[in-house]
């Protein structure tokens, strides 16, 4: 859940981390000076959690009330109550920053690139909330994502003013974008505009990490009989090993190419 004043952090030796030769000399080594033990018991308030990666979570009994397979453990009255839930620790984590948002009434963001996760996670659970939030959000994306012809491309970014980037026959919306793009506002829309840009995203992208926003600004794919006539930003062209990663990276989420005559085309 989210940390607040009277949050109590308890750090300890890791007991799992330490295959290797250095991390047992990190867990050896480190030196806990100035802390509270943790209770040897915990509260009876928390039902112990346990995710399908080994890791435990001591969770508030009513947090996990929407999550209708951990009943049994809400309810136990004998004491700690205990749960093993096939999610991981990671995934785990952000459902219980999910609840803990939907308890204090606050609007949970979401990443896009680790939401088939939560959803999958929110099915184990039975919690319905999340479930339907997932859907929400999933759905929102799979409306906004549609086939676009390059001459409706170009007009969006012409006559609209609009920031559409076309990579490898993908269609991205980066005006959002462009207030927080490390490298300025204006770099994107001078060199990538009405054109292929994925060697400029391989040239500025030297980390992989980039690719984790794709799916955030994808808006779909151009029409396959469009690609021809899309000029290609500069002479250079991306390195295969590129191609193939950012290929290996987007298939999950793009829209299958249709063929030519059963493309839905969206109109401006």
């Amino acid at each position: 859940g989210l940390v607040g004043s009277r949050t109590r952090v308890y750090v300890g030796r890791s007991t799992v981390f330490a295959s290797s030769a250095s991390q047992r000399a990190v867990c050896e080594g480190l030196a806990l000076v100035n802390v509270e033990a943790a209770p040897a018991e915990p509260p009876r308030n928390a039902v112990l959690v346990e995710t399908s990666d080994g890791e435990v979570f001591p969770v508030h009994r009513r947090l996990l009330k929407p999550c209708i397979a951990l009943t049994r453990a809400v309810r136990d009255e004998s004491g700690s109550g205990e749960a093993v839930v096939d999610v991981d620790c990671s995934t785990f984590d952000r459902v219980l920053l999910f609840l803990e948002a939907a308890n204090r009434g606050r609007p949970y963001e979401f990443d896009m690139q680790t939401l088939p996760q939560l959803a999958a996670a929110a099915a184990a659970l039975g919690c319905r909330a999340l479930r339907e939030a997932c859907a929400r959000k999933l759905g929102a994306f799979e409306e906004r994502v549609q086939v676009h012809r390059w001459v409706d491309v170009v007009r969006h970014n012409d006559e609209r003013g609009g920031c559409w980037v076309t990579m490898d026959g993908m269609v991205f919306d980066l005006e959002a974008w462009l207030p927080e793009h490390p490298g300025g506002a204006t770099i994107i829309p001078q060199q990538a505009l009405n054109a292929d840009s994925t060697v400029f995203f391989e040239l500025y992208h030297a980390s992989r990490e980039s690719f984790t926003y794709l799916k955030e600004f994808y808006i779909g794919e151009l029409a396959p009989e469009d690609l021809a006539a899309v000029p290609r930003a500069s002479e250079d062209t991306a390195s295969s090993d590129f191609m193939q990663q950012l290929r290996e990276f987007a298939t999950p989420f793009r829209l299958r190419h249709p063929r030519p005559e059963d493309a839905v085309h969206k109109s401006f």
